[in-house]
């Protein structure tokens, strides 16, 4: 009998977002007038973390927060929020939290500045020593923030905790964070066949295959080992493959979109809670679809979704009375 529901596994972070920015001659002006400015808790699993524990799930975090003040906002907004947080590390005074500064133009592009990739940052500093291997058997769903994103975190750590939850009957997923062209899924060989689903975007496909075909890319991934791999493309929706054979497109709920950070942390969340529910992948899209479209429709990667009954609403409305 499996007591977790879901482990999240990965990067915490502090955003703090500015909207509508002139970027013309941004550097010139002072002061710089904004939209408005936003703070809030970030990164691939917290966004996972906080939104599948709004969905009514039972989620510990596997994560690591310098003994900072920003550390200490994060720990309040996480527990807050109702996940687990016996599990987090805590560095000492030589480790910073991280904070992502998101600069968002008028036409929505985006400019990030960060101290992530600091060898002694939160997110370079997590290793195999932060992750307590026991409490992953006794989890429905495992889930890596993103692959690539913590240098110590390699292809022995990774297999070490696929191996784990799949020997435990668990269900093993991870995202993925490759915008960097020299990244390779051969930093994972031996983890790969463990994996039970990968999701990357269209631009972090294209990156580690080095493809142009969404069908190819999706061939790619799968000759590696894995089970099925999600391609997500934005406002076209997304590409479904399983290794044996099945495949799919399916088109997004479309809404207004107000922000659209973590909309891919909140895809994954609402897949990952259909699997906790036992739905079939095809429903499985469709739980990813809702929460993603709920959380554009609200300012901030976690701030969205409040509850699996608003998901079921949503549903129904896009769905007709069959959700």
């Amino acid at each position: 009998m499996k007591t977790v529901d879901v482990v999240c596994i990965g990067a915490s972070l502090l955003d703090i977002s500015t909207f509508e920015i002139d970027k013309d001659g941004f550097f010139e002006r002072e002061p710089n007038i904004v939209g408005s400015i936003s703070f809030s808790a970030g990164g691939d699993a917290t966004n996972q973390s906080i939104v599948l524990s709004h969905l009514g799930h039972k989620v510990k975090f596997i994560t690591k927060l310098g003994s900072d003040d920003a550390g200490n906002v994060l720990y309040d907004k996480l527990e807050k929020s109702g996940v687990d947080m016996s599990l987090i590390a805590r560095g000492d005074q030589d480790i910073a939290s991280v904070c992502n500064i998101i600069l968002i133009g008028k036409d929505d592009t985006r400019v990030y500045i960060t101290n992530a990739t600091d060898c002694k940052s939160s997110i370079a500093s997590f290793c195999e020593k932060d992750i307590d291997y026991s409490v992953l058997t006794q989890a429905k769903v495992v889930s890596i923030g993103s692959l690539f994103v913590h240098p110590l975190l390699g292809n022995e750590a990774m297999t070490k905790i696929f191996k784990t939850v799949k020997e435990a009957g668990g269900i093993t997923c991870a995202d993925v964070k490759a915008d960097d062209l020299d990244c390779s899924m051969n930093r994972y060989s031996q983890a790969l066949p463990y994996l039970d689903f990968l999701f990357a975007n269209e631009k972090e496909a294209k990156n580690l295959t080095g493809l142009m075909e969404t069908e190819q890319m999706a061939d790619y991934f799968l000759s590696l080992g894995i089970g099925t791999i999600i391609i997500k493309l934005g406002g076209k929706g997304c590409f479904v493959k399983t290794s044996n054979g099945d495949e799919f497109f399916d088109t997004p709920f479309f809404v207004d979109p107000v922000d659209t950070t973590g909309a891919g942390d909140n895809f994954m969340a609402g897949f990952i809670s259909g699997l906790i529910r036992g739905c079939s992948i095809h429903e499985c899209v469709q739980y990813a679809k809702a929460t993603s479209a709920i959380c554009v429709g609200s300012i901030g990667a976690s701030t969205g979704v409040k509850s699996m009954e608003q998901v079921f609403t949503f549903m129904k409305k896009r769905l007709g009375q069959n959700a």
